[in-house]
């Protein structure tokens, strides 16, 4: 769970909104995709 949430983490601190955006939600499950892919 705390290595999920420190995936989860940047883009929405980077974002700074107070909902995450599904163009967010898409990015992070992208780059765990590509992460367990390679």
């Amino acid at each position: 769970m705390i290595s999920t949430k420190k995936q989860f983490h940047p883009l929405g601190k980077n974002q700074r909104q107070p909902s995450p955006s599904l163009t967010n939600q898409t990015l992070c499950v992208y780059e765990n995709f590509k992460l367990q892919t390679l």
